[in-house]
């Protein structure tokens, strides 16, 4: 067993984490962590509401058949960073510094090396891949043109979001939310010079997003070789296999999120366009509204996750710690705070579910009515969503990535996918409506338990560590 550090040689940041304000610890790092994550779902949403005033509901509807794949990408990223994060401050709680170096060295290595491998593979695919991700005829042309270039800046995201992960759990949220912040700054602006400016559509949202990405990963590049817990040297980047399996162990849950999430996507595309062409909707629209629907619903997401990051480094860095008692409290608050998170966002996609259509671009009567019933259908449970989320955050946060990735699983693969193809040969279209509510409600459910098991598991540490200090004082 590793020694514990003595709290006299902790630092102003250790000390925070295990005898600050909870909410103000957990705030300090969510709140930047969950801009973070709303800034990268941002990346999407801006060229899908400036394309769709520019070129309309088919060149949304080609974005979201991309999307898919920045997903992918994103999952991978995440393997790896949100993986170094929970291992890097549980190393740190226990005082092992030499260990959180060699941590962060590995996962900077595996970060280049899956970036280079995926952007390669992605782009030597993406005829076939825009196809498998449900592509029509009208939208095939858009999707090739907006995908051949999203390619190139893969590696740039992937290692962009690991790093900014790693950069939260050595205690500076501010930095990695700036590196994260100039990418989007610098997408928003190219993105309306390069599509009404110049008129070059599609080929122009496309390079607005990569140029973006290069700007965040150059900044987070640099600012990684200025860790202020530990310094990376030599032998941090020597590969040590068993270190690489805790790392992708402990990203497992944000991987299985996002990747499940591309599944359902391609999955549902797929069956939107099938069903689409045997409703009064067609193919097109139903594809065009479902990418905006997600978009919002990623909100909920990325504002719970981010915000249940944010309670990662004080519930990792206390159960290092031996400090089960805080690591209840800190459960607590990121549950109650989740659900709060996850009921107001709902409550806006639901009173004004018309006017966030349109902000992505005007259509017909049949494309308002669909997209409307879809926001207000698919998200009528959004709100239980945010409680997965929070728990698959806290499981990881505790070591226990696997049971997060089982309920993130569930929540998305089997609850939601399995829903749509069971639902939708017997009521059509609808069937992808009503995944939604049986998705979140399902996961909700799962989630509650999870979190009793965990409590009672934190109940026998507590009581066990009570009977030791007993009997070392007889």
């Amino acid at each position: 067993m590793d020694e514990v550090e003595d709290d006299s040689q902790l630092s102003d940041e250790e000390r925070q984490l295990l005898t600050g304000n909870i909410r103000k610890t957990v705030w300090k790092y969510g709140i930047p962590c969950a801009l973070i994550t709303i800034i990268n779902t941002l990346y999407n949403i801006v060229d899908q509401i400036f394309i769709g005033n520019k070129i309309g509901s088919l060149g949304n509807a080609a974005t979201n058949v991309i999307f898919p794949l920045t997903t992918i990408a994103l999952a991978f990223g995440l393997l790896v960073g949100s993986g170094c994060a929970a291992n890097y401050s549980i190393f740190l709680g226990k005082g092992d510094g030499k260990r959180a170096s060699r941590c962060a060295g590995n996962s900077i290595i595996l970060l280049f090396a899956e970036g280079i491998i995926f952007a390669i593979v992605s782009r030597l695919l993406l005829s076939r891949i825009v196809v498998w991700f449900g592509s029509t005829e009208n939208t095939y042309d858009y999707a090739m043109e907006y995908g051949s270039i999203i390619c190139y800046g893969i590696p740039c995201y992937m290692i962009s979001i690991g790093l900014s992960n790693m950069l939260r759990a050595d205690g500076r949220p501010k930095t990695a939310t700036l590196s994260t912040v100039i990418g989007c700054v610098i997408n928003c602006v190219l993105d309306p010079l390069f599509i009404f400016v110049f008129e070059i559509g599609m080929t122009g949202a496309a390079l607005a997003t990569v140029i973006g990405q290069a700007a965040s990963f150059i900044f987070s590049a640099v600012m990684i070789f200025r860790l202020k817990s530990v310094k990376l040297e030599k032998y941090s980047f020597i590969p040590d296999i068993k270190l690489i399996g805790k790392i992708v162990l402990g990203g497992l849950t944000e991987f299985a999120l996002n990747m499940c999430i591309s599944i359902l996507f391609v999955v549902n595309n797929n069956l939107l366009v099938k069903y689409g062409a045997r409703s009064e909707y067609g193919s097109d629209i139903p594809l065009a509204t479902y990418g905006i629907m997600m978009k919002l619903s990623h909100i909920v997401s990325a504002l719970a996750t981010g915000m249940g990051q944010g309670a990662q480094p004080l519930i990792g860095y206390c159960y290092g710690h031996k400090e089960y008692g805080r690591v209840k409290k800190a459960i607590r608050f990121a549950v109650i705070q989740g659900l709060a998170i996850g009921v107001s966002v709902w409550l806006i996609c639901m009173i004004f579910a018309k006017q966030l259509l349109l902000l992505f671009g005007s259509g017909d009567n049949t494309y308002v009515k669909f997209g409307t019933k879809l926001i207000r259908t698919y998200l009528s449970l959004v709100f239980l969503n945010a409680i997965q989320l929070t728990t698959s955050n806290i499981l990881m946060s505790v070591g226990k990535a696997y049971k997060g990735a089982i309920l993130t699983i569930t929540r998305n693969l089997i609850l939601c996918t399995f829903s749509g193809l069971i639902l939708c040969p017997i009521i059509g279209i609808e069937g992808v409506l009503l995944e939604g509510p049986i998705a979140d409600g399902g996961s909700a459910i799962l989630s509650v338990v999870l979190l009793i098991f965990e409590t009672r598991s934190l109940n026998k540490k507590i009581a066990a560590e009570k009977q030791n200090a007993v009997s070392e004082v007889k």
